[in-house]
């Protein structure tokens, strides 16, 4: 993952942002809603596992869309 200021989704600053331009957190919420689980139930999942969600690689994650509003 490369490093970046922060997630274009939260807003979190200095977390380990994906290509996608998602962190950790709204990745796996996001991966979970797609699959029909909820956030809390994937992340026990991958616990009981033993996978570290911070390195685990989403597939087919789309990438996030700027939609703010330009004022200028």
């Amino acid at each position: 993952m490369a490093r970046r200021s922060k997630c274009k989704v939260c807003h979190a600053r200095g977390a380990e942002v994906g290509k996608d331009g998602r962190c950790c957190g709204c990745r796996m919420a996001l991966w979970a809603t797609q699959r029909g689980m909820m956030y809390g139930s994937l992340m026990g999942r991958l616990y009981q596992a033993g996978v570290d969600p911070e390195t685990l690689d989403v597939p087919d994650l789309p990438p996030v869309r700027d939609m703010r509003k330009h004022w200028r």
